[in-house]
């Protein structure tokens, strides 16, 4: 696994992100996990222009608070980005209905 790591265990201010980060890590092709410090939320066009510069072919960044999964960025078959916001949304059961 490849790592983008700018300070071991320190975070630093990024003004593309537009706030502070830790690390990034290559997944699988097209796919980069950006660890941020607690309490840290990124730009979603920032981070998309950060990450196509470590990876020109991404096409998935998960954004990663500890061991909690913040946000995911996607880039749709029509070609625009979209995004999952995992600290709002849950997903239920089937018994509870399906995906919220």
């Amino acid at each position: 696994m490849k790592c983008f790591d700018k300070y071991a265990d320190e975070s630093v201010m990024s003004a593309d992100l537009q706030c502070k980060w830790q690390r990034w890590d290559v997944m699988a092709d097209g796919t980069l996990v950006l660890y941020v410090p607690h309490g840290n939320r990124t730009d979603m066009d920032g981070t998309i222009k950060v990450a196509k510069l470590l990876m020109p072919s991404v096409c998935l960044i998960v954004v990663s608070c500890g061991y909690n999964w913040e946000v995911a960025y996607f880039l749709r078959e029509e070609g625009e980005w979209d995004c999952i916001d995992f600290k709002n949304s849950r997903i239920k059961t089937e018994a509870e209905g399906g995906l919220e």
